[in-house]
């Protein structure tokens, strides 16, 4: 599993990546907690990427060796492709709302914005110099782009981007406030912050054999 979101404590959504060009990728989804999951779409691409809007609205990004966003309106039970032309794969995603989000590249860099719900995109990056890995904002002006061993942070939304982070590849971002934040790190480390991003201490909560990708609090 490469990505989980949830819209409330009961309702959520999870992706797993395929490792090969003959294995499948799956869209999983849960009405019970976790407790039990169904398949709701499949096929032969990589998922990189998931944000959940609410119960009924949720995407989905990847790439067949071109980007892919999948979007549902009805709680999964039909996923439908957006087709969009703009990069090579969607492999960070956050929406502010529901018509209003951002998606970005990590294989050749760039970031990209929506405000119809995905329909079309426009290209978005002053000041970003790191190839978008994850993405999360806390409103329409305050946003956290990481990457390679880079965190960037807007507070104009996303006109300008500065660094406030570069110990290490973030793989997640998540903050509850404009003060308190945590990143999730390429070596299983967790970034802890209280002041915005500032300043960090870090921690080992437990003993992972993998990279710390997904994030999900309540």
């Amino acid at each position: 599993m490469i990505g989980l979101d949830f819209a409330d404590q009961n309702t959520g959504w999870a992706i797993t990546e395929n490792t090969s060009l003959t294995d499948t990728a799956y869209i999983l989804n849960t009405t019970n907690g976790g407790s039990n999951w169904n398949k709701q779409f499949q096929g032969n691409f990589a998922l990189y990427s998931l944000n959940v809007i609410n119960n009924e609205l949720a995407y989905a990004g990847g790439s067949d060796g071109n980007a892919l966003l999948f979007k549902t309106t009805n709680g999964g039970l039909n996923w439908i492709n957006l087709n969009i032309q703009v990069t090579s794969g969607v492999d960070a995603m956050f929406f502010v709302n529901a018509d209003t989000g951002y998606i970005g590249d990590n294989l050749f860099g760039g970031l990209y914005l929506t405000t119809n719900g995905g329909l079309n995109w426009l290209q978005r990056q002053s000041g970003l110099t790191v190839e978008p890995r994850t993405l999360f904002f806390l409103n329409y002006d305050t946003g956290f782009c990481g990457g390679s061993f880079s965190l960037f942070k807007t507070t104009n939304a996303d006109f300008n981007w500065f660094s406030i982070f570069n110990l290490g590849a973030v793989q997640d971002v998540f903050f509850e406030s404009n003060d308190n934040g945590w990143l999730g790190l390429s070596n299983n480390r967790v970034g802890i912050t209280t002041n915005g991003g500032f300043t960090w201490s870090f921690q080992i909560p437990i003993q992972l054999m993998e990279d710390q990708y997904s994030r999900y609090f309540s």
